[in-house]
């Protein structure tokens, strides 16, 4: 057959019967098992799909708690990241399970906080938020010290992106739990503590680690001191993850010298030095008080008349003693060890370190430019302001109730801190962020400047030509700014000015004058009545004119009293404050409540104020002139003859019951009329 010739393809006969072979064919194993079945049912018992999910709380997905909560467990991290939007569903489409459930909802996501898988972290993070909105505090209480546990050890994670995470869920836990997380954190520092049986002190050692200084921490508890140099674990930190750790700290801090819960009160502490009689420093904080009982009293002739005068106080030194034995109890703890000293110590040189790095870059020659550096400065500079206002209050405490003075050892760090804050501050930006920034730095220098004084006077030591600069700078900054632009003075930056307010007003300088006691009471003749800042800026002022009725005074008041004629007009300015305030407060198409609220109590405290003024009476600060103007001036307040309608009635008959009570106390003193 040649090559060429094709193979004709063989085509199967059709029709044709295969012949099958003969024998018995494959034969099973004699150990084989039969697994056919014939049924009209299946039973499922232990699955999934046997269940009756008709009455159970389920997401779209047809999926319930028990199952999200196993499917959080899961090893795959697709599943787990599913489990935590399922349970953020189930929480928003469901309320009522964060009341029932509660261990279970927080339970299931306290392991995953150390979670490898950052989208894990990222949506426990989110679920934690969406559930605290669900639970009230004391639903989280009983379960905040797992939470603490959990997440303190997610900051300690080998990971530095789990530790950066972790921070994320502390700052949420502060907002949640408020002071219960900073509960007992004396006992990192203390050496007497009992380790680990408190939520501060398990928080506060766990910033440590992350700052680098546990080491030094645990130095210091046991007696000695910190002896590295102050670099933080923020080595292998770029500037954004530090100022992440700074600022939770700073929430920390702030939350744990937090004495008062109160944003609206004065920082009556820079006080402490000008009064020399505990009974008259009492006195002094409650002089703007307006209880109705004292009202009540001098609304009584016959209550008032058998009154000690307030001013013999000062004589009665059994009173005296046992406010002092108190303060000695309260400020026992206030020595050169104390733990807020270890703990500025400890932290200083850290902060002193991440400032240095970053203020050049915030506050360059061009100006301040928003970026992290400057959110760096502004964390240092508040956590130092929180820690040194506590410090200096206690020492002058501690001062006064033992009637002698000690060296404050940490002032040294305050110093250092101002050397390296000087050359930048105050700034001249009118920023915002910029303003609040100078307030702070203008009142640690009047922290540092309080202490100074204390040992100049007591101990004889030189005052620091550095400080002295840093008040001439700062006396420039705030008369500038008054005149400037006195309305970018926000009510915190005023509140937290007050301090550097008392100070440029009684340290006696060379070249002092009257400028800036006129600037502030023109600033306030200036400021609308319906401003939050008018009531701020008005208890420090007539505080300031209260102050010389006090015997045991050792301040002078010079500076204060010297713009006389600008104390007169801003006295006569206040009837139409009073009713404006009150016309205010009684308007029921005006503002809020709230609001009108606010504005009845800042007429009350006017009132208040007046009736001191009128009862003191010594001419000292106002003229007799100027009271007996006054009176016409505030007659509207309580009634007014119209030409038409006759006696028409004031604000003061639609005020609440104890403001009533007060202005009729003031009423019998000024001779006024009250139309009812």
């Amino acid at each position: 057959m040649t090559q060429g010739t094709k193979r004709k393809a063989v085509r199967p006969n059709d029709f044709k019967k295969t012949k099958p072979k003969l024998g018995k064919g494959k034969q099973d194993a004699s150990n084989a098992t039969d697994t056919s079945f014939q049924t009209r049912n299946i039973a499922l018992p232990q699955q999934s799909v046997s269940v009756d999910r008709s009455q159970n709380l389920t997401t779209k997905r047809k999926q319930t708690l028990t199952d999200l909560v196993q499917n959080s467990r899961h090893s795959s991290a697709h599943m787990r990241r599913d489990a935590m939007n399922g349970l953020v569903e189930l929480i928003t489409t469901y309320p009522i399970l964060a009341e029932t459930e509660t261990s279970r909802l927080i339970n299931v996501s306290l392991p995953m906080l150390s979670d490898e898988d950052p989208s894990v972290r990222n949506r426990v993070q989110q679920y934690l938020k969406v559930l605290f909105e669900y639970l009230s505090l004391a639903q989280v209480t009983p379960y905040l010290n797992s939470m603490l546990l959990f997440t303190t050890s997610a900051m300690s994670h080998i990971s530095m992106p789990v530790r950066m995470d972790a921070l994320l869920v502390m700052e949420r836990l502060i907002c949640k739990a408020g002071k219960l997380v900073t509960q007992g954190w004396e006992a990192a520092l203390e050496s007497e503590a009992r380790p680990g049986n408190s939520h501060g002190q398990r928080v506060l050692q766990a910033f440590f680690a992350m700052l680098g200084v546990a080491n030094d921490a645990q130095n210091v508890k046991q007696g000695g001191h910190a002896v590295r140099s102050g670099t933080t674990a923020s080595v292998e930190l770029q500037p954004a993850g530090r100022l992440r750790v700074l600022r939770t700290l700073s929430q920390f801090v702030m939350l744990a010298m937090q004495e008062s819960s109160s944003d609206t009160s004065l920082p009556l502490w820079c006080f402490q030095l000008a009064l020399e009689s505990v009974s008259e420093r009492e006195q002094f904080e409650c002089i703007m008080n307006d209880s109705q009982p004292e009202a009540i009293a001098q609304d009584m002739p016959w209550v008032e008349s058998a009154r000690m005068d307030v001013r013999q106080l000062a004589s009665m030194n059994v009173m005296d003693a046992f406010l002092a034995g108190s303060m000695i109890q309260s400020a026992g703890k206030s020595d050169s060890g104390s733990v807020y000293q270890q703990l500025v110590k400890l932290l200083h040189n850290s902060l002193i370190a991440t400032l240095l790095d970053s203020i050049p870059s915030a506050l360059s020659l061009e100006g301040a430019t928003q970026n992290v550096h400057l959110e760096l400065v502004a964390e240092i500079l508040t956590i130092s302001a929180s820690l040194w206002r506590v410090i200096i209050l206690q020492h002058l405490e501690l001062i006064h109730a033992q009637s002698k003075s000690r060296p404050l050892e940490s002032l040294e760090c305050l110093h250092r801190l101002l050397n390296h804050l000087t050359p930048y501050f105050p700034t001249s930006e009118r920023d915002g962020n910029m303003l609040q920034l100078n307030g702070i730095y203008c009142e640690l220098v009047a922290l540092a400047s309080v202490a100074q004084q204390n040992e100049i006077r007591i101990m004889h030591r030189k005052p620091i030509e550095q400080n002295a600069q840093a008040i001439n700078r700062v006396l420039v900054y705030l008369t500038t700014q008054f005149k400037i632009a006195p309305d970018e003075l926000t009510p915190a930056i005023y509140r937290s000015l007050i301090p550097t307010f008392w100070l440029l007003l009684t340290v006696p300088r060379p070249d002092s004058d009257d400028c800036f006691m006129k600037s502030l009471l023109q600033h306030f003749i200036a400021t609308p009545t319906q401003s939050p800042l008018k009531p701020i800026a008005f208890e420090f002022l007539a505080r300031l004119a209260l102050m010389h009725t006090f015997t045991t005074l050792r301040m002078p008041l010079v500076a204060v009293h010297q713009p006389r004629s600008i104390w007169q007009e801003w006295f006569a300015s206040l009837p139409r404050v009073l009713w404006e305030a009150s016309t205010f407060a009684v308007s029921r198409s005006k503002g809020t409540l709230e609001t009108r609220q606010q504005s009845e109590k800042f007429a009350r405290t006017i009132i208040v104020f007046l009736q001191r003024v009128f009862v003191e009476a010594d001419g000292k600060l106002f003229d007799p002139e100027t009271l007996g103007k006054l009176s016409p001036s505030i007659q509207p307040l309580f009634g007014f003859d119209h030409p038409v309608r006759g006696r028409i009635a004031g604000p003061y008959a639609r005020l609440s019951t104890n403001t009533q009570t007060i202005a009729r106390a003031f009423a019998m003193h000024a001779n006024l009329d009250i139309v009812s």
